[in-house]
């Protein structure tokens, strides 16, 4: 059984990082700007919906709405939950209502912040998954059905764990997250941070009351991802500084975003 003073201290470090990650896509706060932020699973306010300053927009699992693609062909339509249990649907339909597929997993009644990429029939969600955490979800629409394409998750798990050698080994249920940032002018590749839960490199109960060597924590970084291939851009790998402030590189693969 946990000591009560190791789960204190637990959720207090959880609420820490869930208040202090907010705020999805980088540069929110610097903006001036209102921006709609789902508190959690359980946010019942619909004034936390709606279109962010960057073009994100943010749905809420009772706050029914839809977006229509940067190019008119495609709409993400959330449907308004019913019953007991809530239930809803979330899927693409043309501009005349003709439903092409609906998107696998966004239904879970987890918050999520849609981007439509340039590249037509494509988009990112960053879907809330608990804790402060969130996993960038990309999707393609293919005629009668909507995919998802998570290649550039496990290639982006495989270099967390390659920085971050203390970050746990390849399970079947993936367990990377973090932030989709920006897409490329074309479409094609994803600039996004990987960051994970505080105490992820703790290797028992007991090292939470203790300092962890700087060799056994991970760390936050940015990288570019090509989301057809699943490829990592070469020379996009940026170490975050831990806890500190960042801004978004434009040198190199990061001057066409």
């Amino acid at each position: 059984m946990k000591r009560p003073e190791y789960l204190a201290v637990v959720v207090a470090t959880l609420a820490a990082i869930a208040t202090a990650l907010g705020v999805s896509m980088s540069g929110g706060e610097d903006l001036g700007t209102e921006w709609h932020v789902a508190r959690g699973a359980l946010d019942g306010d619909c004034a936390n919906s709606g279109v962010n300053p960057d073009g994100g927009i943010q749905f809420i699992a009772i706050c029914p709405q839809a977006s229509m693609s940067p190019d008119g062909r495609w709409r993400l339509v959330q449907t308004p939950p019913v019953g007991a249990d809530e239930t809803y649907d979330v899927f693409i339909e043309t501009p005349n209502g003709k439903r092409v597929g609906r998107v696998p997993g966004l239904n879970d009644h987890m918050p999520f912040v849609l981007y439509w990429s340039p590249r037509s029939g494509w988009f990112m969600a960053n879907h809330w998954q608990g804790s402060g955490l969130q996993l960038p979800r990309v999707f393609q629409i293919t005629g009668d059905r909507v995919v998802e394409h998570m290649g550039f998750l496990r290639t982006g798990e495989n270099k967390a764990r390659e920085i971050s050698p203390c970050l746990p080994a390849p399970k079947r249920r993936l367990w990377v997250t973090g932030d989709g940032l920006r897409w490329s002018k074309d479409g094609r590749r994803l600039a996004w941070r990987f960051y994970t839960r505080p105490d992820t490199c703790l290797r028992d109960e007991a090292d939470i009351y203790r300092d962890i060597p700087a060799e056994d924590q991970w760390r936050p970084f940015l990288m570019i991802s090509d989301v057809t291939t699943g490829e990592i851009i070469d020379g996009s790998i940026r170490i975050l500084p831990d806890g500190g402030k960042w801004s978004f590189p434009v040198d190199g693969p990061y001057r066409d975003f």
